[in-house]
């Protein structure tokens, strides 16, 4: 049984079971349409529309409750916006929150930490990260780029990952050589979010464990950016101790599948993430959690150890990286994510004016 509630335009159905009488509304559930920017293009909701084709023929349209543009900076092009003042639908360009109230409806956003006014394309306030950005203005908005980038909003850089496990491996590459050399643990929290409904991940700046092994709560400090989601961690496991007077299991796991006792498989279960670990011998495994199953994954790239095996620092050879600087990059901000600094970036760049880079550009980065 269907009903038209006027007062909400939605609609109600009824579900019978044998002691009762279940309802819910139509109509009031809104699913947003993006690109890959995170625009909000258009809003519809749960509800379907019947309407008749050619003959016989019946289908169904999607009820639309908000349709726009945009111009590159956020002001919405008016002979291309629609919207049912009914459901107060308040966001839209980059997912954020218009406010009316400043200068008049659709020309301003405010986003976390600054308003802007998407018809000068410009923020009201200055960036709090302007002295690490002396090549832009510290007004700017997405680097200038806004066809290309995001505003990232003082969000840490990151490279971005189609999937989980590129994220994971591209730390293996990076930081199991360190790890060997140093003869300890690196680990790291891989992150998704969801922009449009386009899934991507990264990761955050390692934590190096003080001796051979990550302390849990030091790895859980490490914050990431607001509306994302932790999915996984990966970790490494020092050098070999494959002649070593006493040995270890370094290229597994640590616990065993389906318990949550200890080790590196036990707190996958406990906090019901994917771990990764990247050992001495080179290669690369998953614990996929929910099918409590360890998967070898193939790894290009990453470092093995190819001294001794004594279980001191161990021998391998530094990893070197392309980096494409984009909007919110700066030499610091590279420099602590690949874990090394501003000065072995410069001497490794010496061709490069790092007082005129820009987005686009690429660097070597070794480390």
């Amino acid at each position: 049984m269907l009903r038209q509630v006027p007062e909400t335009d939605s609609v109600i159905d009824y579900t019978y079971t044998q002691d009762s009488i279940r309802t819910f509304y139509r109509g009031q559930k809104r699913y947003e349409l993006s690109n890959h920017l995170g625009k909000v293009l258009a809003v519809i909701t749960d509800r379907r529309i019947q309407a008749c084709g050619a003959g016989d023929d019946i289908y169904y349209n999607a009820q639309v409750v908000s349709v726009s543009d945009y111009y590159p900076f956020g002001m919405r092009i008016k002979e291309r916006e629609w919207k049912d003042s009914s459901f107060g639908y308040r966001f839209g360009f980059n997912g954020q929150e218009g406010d009316d109230e400043v200068s008049g409806e659709g020309n301003t956003i405010a986003f976390k930490y600054r308003i802007n006014d998407t018809r000068l394309g410009r923020f009201f306030a200055v960036d709090p990260l302007a002295s690490e950005y002396p090549f832009w203005t510290p007004y700017q908005f997405a680097g200038l780029l806004p066809i290309r980038f995001v505003e990232l909003e003082g969000l840490e850089p990151g490279e971005s990952f189609a999937t989980q496990d590129a994220a994971a491996l591209n730390f293996s590459q990076l930081f199991n050589d360190n790890s060997i050399r140093d003869n300890k643990e690196y680990g790291t929290r891989i992150y998704s979010k969801n922009s449009g409904g386009i899934m991507s991940y990264s990761y955050t700046i390692p934590v190096v464990g003080a001796g051979a092994a990550i302390q849990i709560v030091d790895l859980e400090a490490v914050a990431v950016p607001s509306g994302t989601k932790v999915t996984a961690f990966a970790h490494t496991h020092a050098a070999s101790t494959a002649s070593a007077a006493i040995t270890y299991d370094d290229n597994n796991f640590s616990g065993t599948p389906g318990s949550t006792a200890s080790g590196d498989i036990g707190y996958a279960e406990v906090v019901y993430i994917d771990g990764y670990v990247s050992t001495p011998d080179g290669s690369f495994d998953k614990y996929d959690v929910a099918n409590t199953k360890i998967i070898p994954l193939p790894s290009p790239g990453v470092a093995s150890d190819t001294g001794p095996g004594t279980g001191v620092s161990g021998t391998a050879v530094k990893s070197t990286s392309i980096y494409t600087f984009k909007s919110g990059d700066s030499l610091k901000s590279i420099a602590e994510r690949y874990l090394t600094t501003e000065a072995a970036i410069q001497t490794e760049n010496s061709t490069v004016d790092f007082t005129k880079i820009k987005s686009g550009d690429t660097l070597n980065v070794t480390n």
